[in-house]
């Protein structure tokens, strides 16, 4: 659950659910960002797996102009 930039929710709530969860026996936390995650796909590998089920060219087209932007 994530508390940053939430209405409604601060780092207080943030503390409390940690700390309930250290309580309910929970010994590791997880963080991950995953805005960026697809900037880091090699795209070339990705559109050969892809061009294995698709043969429409106007749709990996639209991929290609996805990746203009990489």
């Amino acid at each position: 659950m994530s508390y940053g930039f939430r209405p409604g929710r601060g780092c207080k709530d943030a503390l409390r659910e940690v700390d309930k969860l250290i309580k309910d026996g929970y010994t590791y936390v997880v963080d991950a960002d995953l805005k960026a995650y697809f900037d880091n796909i090699p795209h070339d590998q990705l559109m050969e797996r892809v061009e294995e089920r698709v043969s429409d060219g106007r749709v990996l087209g639209l991929s290609a102009v996805g990746s203009s932007r990489m």
